[in-house]
């Protein structure tokens, strides 16, 4: 409307504008028009589906576009306070706070309401000096309506005028953008009483007055007006359900004319000199309807002042949640619900795909400078239009209706202190290292690098159990049969007529024949799997032994052996029933009980009588579950491993020339936030109890870790827990300690720790860890992680704690969907796992001797398996030929790797390698040979006998 026909209390005295160019010229000019037409986004789609997987899924590693705007946010109730300083009016929120009607919990404690909050009134310059020291190029904060119209109207507050002119001087002297926001919420509540807030048709233009006197006096500084902030919130929250200021209950009907008007703030904007002048000074309005389909801001979301950067995500598409991001890797996932978000949840992986489609397709309509989910994949990718990131928030302050309660600065603000001095959190030492290598440039130690492994490594598989078919051959059945070819046509046993038994052959197990033409076929070296205690000795003892299952063992290994594949056999490895100990033992204490220590022993020695020729690789114990172990029970367990070690040492090593040790699992743990040195402890605590808990006496100093001791110590003195940790003898430390030949370790995933409780589900009380779940990190489909760094890092600390001790990678895999032809995501963790293996050897002089893969097949390992099971036949996936190609180059040789002649095949016996290839070729060129000689001595015997016959 014009200026003449609006209510007088809503004038603003202002000199004639001079005409400028119409909106919708404009608009035309900026491009398309802002409504989509049937189909148009087809070609968004249609992008994302050409994507490949699984780089689609990992995180991306790119600097963002030159010129980027890296900025934070604020919003004046939440930050200013000084509620009646300087002749402020009251705002809405003023009142919600103050009514004594507030519904209990909802305003936490704390100082009340934004009367203090951050207390920024007073200390624009410690603020300002925050965006210094951070490096920001913008800053993003709102004006309060009633600091410059205590009353929403005129007459106008000359101080609140100069309080923000004081801010945008200092702004421009420091060279850092502003972006203001003309409203956030808090409107004045003589508006409300007057008019009933947005509810009323008159609000458009009284918020246009108040805009143009923004404008007016504050436009030769700020090039960039967003005109509200998330109006959403305004129209459902505070007149639909109620639940914000002005708490009006008027269900939808009244918050869709709310968001009616609040449309209308965008439209008729009248001709005035300070809009043309927006347009001729490039200057940017962004308006409520970009705003109501899409907002988002980064705001930190933890009570202590150490704590990594974290964002909200909130637009009209998805839920909201925490990133907790460190740098130059990933982001972790939690769930925060926000003021119009009443339940608790996690964005799923379809909430943030869909998320980044939403930037997709606001790329084929228009650019926004105030978007916060900025993906470096989505404008690297997708061409998505996007030049501007800002963090929310600042400082600690005001959370509307959950008060002071949680805190999203990146500055520690202490409420309680006179002050309000700002303390940084390492939210700002990463933000800073962000700003200051413009995204997340790669990082060296996360490239493949080239190369192969040493002469004799390793190349391994792994099955739980081997595939034991022990049905005899029917050369084994003594009995006579005859053949009824008159009547039944079948088979008839003569009674009491046998013939003699003849002793059993490896080639009467037909089973073996088969699993081993597939071990061949993948070109492994070494085939790892487990012997069935309960099944070799049913009663625990000797008193009754399963000859036949030993003789498949024997005739298995020797079978392995003479195709040169080297059997790799663990005594143990614990399974979910009875932990796959004989049931005389797990009846009566398994583990806890010190009898089932001799009894091991007594199973072990006579497994290396049995198999001992032919097996020269031992494990005592296949990943024992440090989860399901008492203390009493991995106690027993090692001085178990260390008799048994000690047994093969003394009797058996000589004769064999084996090599024994444990094979323990060792998944890496990673700090959530790097930068926080509590968050590093409890990474090391969890490292300790999974690991150390059984490495350090065998490999270590013999006793527990010191870590691990202390640690129960205290929580055994504070909370009255009565969990003990046994200790050794100096005679079971000389035992058990340096028990071993070499390292063996499982690894298959990393898991993200912190020490703040934040998700009762997945907090662990007696370690006081928090698990966190890293939605930027691949998974699998069991939700496993897959980060192929966190091997290369437990390969380091194993080299040092341990030194230079030789390390097996015993098992490494992942589950993969069965029904997808092509395990792409299991080629993928295979490809960079190995490759981080690489890295550890050649460049951290990790003493790396073999890998094995995890599993063999899916008939043992369900979802693991590099060859798929279906209908009694087994057929390759393509993780197993990728596996093979690394098997055949030893590694990842490039154009500079040096080639590596090994010694043993070639000085030694260049040959041995071609002939034992080639048996079955040099057999029957042999036979050849064989029958050509014959030939001719009978060709010249048989002529020379019919020469004498005709002489």
């Amino acid at each position: 409307r014009p200026a003449a026909a609006r209510p007088v209390s809503a004038r603003v005295p202002m000199a004639p504008p001079p005409p400028v160019l119409p909106v919708l010229p404009v608009l035309l000019v900026l491009g398309r028009p802002l409504l989509g037409a049937p189909g148009q986004g087809a070609g968004t789609w249609a992008r994302f589906a050409r994507l490949p997987y699984p780089q689609d899924q990992l995180f991306l590693h790119d600097t963002f576009p030159d010129g980027f705007l890296w900025g934070a946010g604020s919003a004046a109730y939440q930050t200013e306070g000084g509620w009646r300083q300087g002749g402020k009016g009251a705002s809405i929120w003023d009142t919600f706070t103050h009514r004594p009607t507030t519904p209990a919990g909802s305003i936490l404690p704390g100082p009340t309401g934004g009367d203090v909050a951050s207390d920024s009134y007073n200390n624009i310059f410690r603020d300002i000096e925050g965006l210094r020291h951070l490096g920001v190029s913008h800053y993003r904060f709102s004006l309060a309506w009633t600091r410059l119209m205590p009353n929403g109207t005129a007459p106008i507050n000359p101080v609140g005028l100069a309080h923000y002119g004081r801010v945008l001087s200092r702004l421009r002297e420091l060279g850092i953008e502003p972006i203001v926001t003309l409203y956030h919420w808090d409107l004045p509540q003589g508006l409300q009483d007057a008019f009933g807030g947005w509810a009323s048709p008159v609000l458009p233009d009284l918020f246009r007055d108040y805009a143009e006197l923004c404008f007016r006096h504050f436009g030769g500084q700020v090039r960039y007006w967003l005109t509200m902030d998330n109006p959403y919130v305004v129209a459902w929250h505070g007149y639909g359900t109620g639940r914000l200021p002005p708490s009006v209950q008027g269900g939808p009907r009244l918050g869709y004319r709310v968001a009616h008007h609040l449309l209308q703030v965008n439209d008729g904007w009248p001709q005035s000199g300070w809009w043309e002048g927006a347009f001729s000074s490039h200057r940017r309005i962004c308006g409520a309807g970009l705003l109501w389909i899409v907002y988002s801001y980064m705001y930190i979301g933890t009570s202590h002042q150490q704590h990594c950067l974290n964002c909200c995500c909130t637009t009209s598409f998805s839920k909201s949640g925490f990133f907790k991001a460190k740098p130059g890797s990933s982001a972790a996932l939690h769930s925060v619900p926000m003021p119009w978000e009443p339940s608790q949840s996690i964005l799923s992986a379809a909430e943030v795909w869909a998320l980044k489609q939403t930037l997709r397709y606001l790329s084929d309509l228009f650019t926004a400078m105030s978007l916060g989910f900025v993906l470096s994949s989505a404008i690297r990718y997708d061409g998505v239009n996007v030049f501007g990131y800002t963090v929310w928030s600042l400082l600690d302050g005001f959370e509307w209706h959950r008060g002071y309660s949680i805190r999203r600065g990146l500055f520690y603000v202490d409420f309680q202190s006179h002050d309000k001095k700002l303390i940084p959190k390492s939210s700002v030492l990463f933000y800073q290292k962000l700003i200051e290598k413009n995204g997340f440039p790669p990082l060296p130690e996360n490239q493949p690098i080239a190369g192969v492994f040493p002469c004799g490594f390793a190349w391994g598989i792994v099955d739980n159990y081997i595939q034991v078919d022990t049905t005899p051959a029917q050369f084994l059945d003594p009995n006579v049969y005859v053949w009824d070819v008159h009547q039944t046509k079948k088979l008839i046993k003569v009674d009491g007529v046998f013939t003699s038994k003849r002793k059993h052959h490896c080639v009467d197990f037909a089973a073996i024949r088969l699993q081993i033409s597939l071990l061949q076929e993948m070109h492994v070296t070494h085939f790892h799997f487990s012997l069935k205690w309960s099944s070799v000795l049913p009663l625990g003892n000797l008193s009754l032994i399963n000859h036949t299952l030993v003789h498949y063992y024997q005739c298995f290994s020797s079978e392995l052996l003479r195709v040169n594949i080297t059997p790799v056999v663990a005594l143990w490895q614990p399974m979910a029933e009875n932990q796959e100990l004989p049931t005389s033992l797990a009846k009566y204490g398994a583990w806890e009980n010190s009898e089932t220590v001799q009894a091991f022993v007594e199973y072990a020695k006579f497994c290396f009588a049995s198999l001992g020729d032919h097996v020269k690789f031992w494990i005592t114990m296949n990943e024992p579950s440090v989860k399901n172990l008492t203390y009493t029970a991995g106690h027993n367990l090692l001085k178990a491993h260390a008799k048994a070690w000690h047994l093969y040492d003394k009797e058996f090593r000589r004769s064999q020339k084996g090599k024994i040790s444990i094979a323990l699992q060792a998944d890496w743990v990673e700090p959530a936030c790097p930068f926080s040195r509590n968050d590093q402890e409890v990474a090391d605590r969890i490292l300790e109890f999974d690991i150390g808990w059984l490495s350090e006496p065998i490999f270590g100093n013999g006793d527990y870790p010191h870590v691990m001791r202390a640690w129960l110590h205290q929580r055994n003195s504070v909370d009255l827990y009565n969990f003990h940790l046994p200790s050794f003898s100096e005679d079971e430390k000389k035992l058990i300690q340096g028990s071993f030949d070499f390292f063996a370790l499982s690894h298959y995933t990393t898991t993200l720790v912190g020490w703040e409780k934040e998700d009762a589900l997945k907090y662990d009380h007696y370690l006081e860890v928090q698990m966190i779940n890293d939605i930027t990190w691949l998974h699998s489909p069991s939700r496993a992680a897959v980060v192929p760094w966190g091997l290369r890092k437990v390969l380091r600390w194993v080299k040092s704690k341990y030194g230079d001790v030789p390390v097996y990678v015993m098992a490494s895999g992942i589950d993969d969907d069965q029904n997808i032809v092509h395990d792409k995501l299991r080629v993928y963790y295979i490809q960079n796992y190995i490759n981080e293996a690489l890295k550890a050897y050649a460049l951290d002089n990790v003493n790396l001797q073999g890998y094995f893969v995890y599993s063999f097949n899916d008939k043992t390992a369900p979802k693991y398996g590099l060859y798929s099971y279906v209908a009694n036949q087994y057929e390759p996936k393509p993780s197993m030929k990728h596996y093979r190609e690394i098997i055949d180059s030893n590694g990842f040789p490039g154009p500079d790797t040096a080639e590596v002649l090994c010694l043993e095949e070639t000085a030694v016996c260049p040959e041995c390698h071609f002939f034992r290839t080639r048996k079955s070729l040099f057999a029957f060129i042999s036979f050849i040979f064989v029958a050509f000689i014959v030939t001719i001595f009978c060709i010249m015997y048989y002529s020379k006998r019919a020469e004498r016959r005709y002489k």
